[in-house]
């Protein structure tokens, strides 16, 4: 397999001798690569690139794990984002590409069974595999470095803060960024911080469909949860506990001074579980008492040392600015601060362009990444949709491509023309260019 492919790629690649390896109980043999210019140029990169050569006859995942920490191992010497993978499973290349795109690497697969005889044939091929995937196309949540931009420090300044028993608050509209934000502190914590991360996710159907006495349970289970974890973490999961909210409210502060370490709780669209909630009419009963005895259970925590950190994300701090609900004072009131999470720094969002478009084979200078950035208003989930569009519009077999400022308005503007009303029904607000289109 091995000597197949450096024969055929002869004039694309040169390399010191293939090296074997046993890694992750599998045997590897892989290459460091120093790529032709023209090839160089092909796949946008300017490091030596690995080549990994596995004869599984069913790829697991821990060839990407190998992949990785060999790359990760190199020192800096490897192309950090791209790696060549030479296989013997028939279906393995939908596998590789699905599962390097899970850790943010973009993976060139080349089945043995049917791999090219010729140079030009394996330059062909990897530049099709390559820049036929959207990087753009991330609909859900990122934390990881190949997705997430621009925020970096402000995650770990909060991953940091959180360890002190303050309550904290990402507020800001639909597709901003703020669940990315949370997943970005939470792995800093696992990595860097020993304390026990619990997340509480009210857009699930099963968690804003408790009433408080049941959600107060439900906490107190997921913290003990996260001190049995291995990783120090838990998902706050529904119950039917029938005790008293005043019991539960009890059992919750117990758990909590008995904890050996600081605890965070993560709070994601805690919008559901307000009296505003757009999907049940019980937490416009249910807010103000869950919300007082969750303020009882911090303070008398604070008082005996043994803090807990809330991190809370919506849409809108309005539940906990109002006076009162009706006619009873507001309990969570003045509770959070109002820290509303602002679009991506323009240089940020320009950085991100570039970046996500090298790897699809095109070259944004900063006036067109600008031209982009400008236009959506330096919302990410906006950015990655303009330029998946983008991505769309390019023929494959014409990359690597540069991307003209004139291409990026043009392009733009027939973006928001046509798919503008979408993203405005996916982000419930509307899509509110700043580029003219004139």
């Amino acid at each position: 397999m091995v000597d197949d492919f450096v024969k055929a790629g002869e004039g694309l690649f040169t390399s010191p001798p293939p090296t074997s390896l046993l890694h992750e109980k599998g045997t590897y043999v892989y290459l460091y690569a120093k790529l032709s210019k023209r090839l160089c140029s092909t796949l946008a990169v300017d490091r030596e690139v690995l080549i990994l050569f596995t004869s599984f006859e069913e790829q697991q995942q821990r060839t990407i794990k190998t992949a990785s920490d060999l790359i990760a191992a190199s020192s800096g010497r490897l192309e950090s984002s791209v790696v060549i993978i030479i296989h013997a499973d028939a279906e393995g290349n939908a596998k590789l590409k699905r599962w390097g795109r899970n850790v943010g690497l973009s993976v060139l697969p080349v089945y043995a069974g049917s791999c090219p005889s010729k140079p030009e044939e394996i330059e062909r091929l990897l530049g099709q595999e390559l820049f036929s995937h959207d990087p753009f196309d991330v609909t859900g949540p990122v934390s990881d470095d190949g997705n997430f931009f621009g925020r970096r420090n402000e995650a770990h300044d909060l991953a940091r803060k959180l360890q002190n028993g303050q309550i904290r608050s990402i507020l800001g509209i639909r597709k901003i960024g703020k669940t990315s934000i949370i997943n970005r502190i939470i792995s800093n914590a696992k990595a860097n911080y020993d304390c026990y991360c619990v997340m509480l996710d009210c857009s699930r159907d099963d968690v804003w469909a408790l009433n408080a006495e049941q959600l107060m349970s439900a906490l107190t289970e997921a913290l003990r949860s996260a001190k049995e974890s291995p990783t120090r973490y838990s998902v706050v999961d529904p119950t039917k506990n029938a005790t008293s909210l005043a019991e539960a409210s009890k059992h919750f502060l117990d758990s909590i001074k008995s904890s050996d370490k600081p605890v965070v709780f993560f709070v994601d669209e805690v919008d559901y579980i307000t009296p505003g909630s757009p999907t049940t009419a019980h937490w416009k009963e249910h807010f103000n008492p869950f919300w007082r005895h969750i303020r009882a259970v911090y303070q008398e925590a604070s008082r005996d040392s043994k803090p807990f950190s809330m991190l809370i994300s919506g849409v809108s701090s309005k539940w906990f600015s109002v006076e009162s609900i009706d006619g009873v004072e507001n309990s969570a009131l003045a509770l959070i601060p109002e820290e509303y999470l602002s679009p991506l720094p323009r240089g940020a969002s320009c950085a991100m362009i570039r970046k996500m478009a090298r790897s699809a084979g095109l070259v944004f200078n900063d006036e067109a990444a600008t031209v982009v950035a400008s236009a959506c208003c330096d919302m990410p989930y906006w950015i990655r949709k303009a330029c998946s569009y983008i991505h769309r519009q390019i023929e494959i077999s014409a990359r690597p491509a540069a991307v003209t400022t004139l291409q990026a308005t043009l392009y733009v503007n027939t973006f928001i023309e046509t798919e503008g009303d979408t993203i405005r029904a996916g982000c419930d607000q509307p899509f509110v260019p700043c580029l003219s289109r004139t």
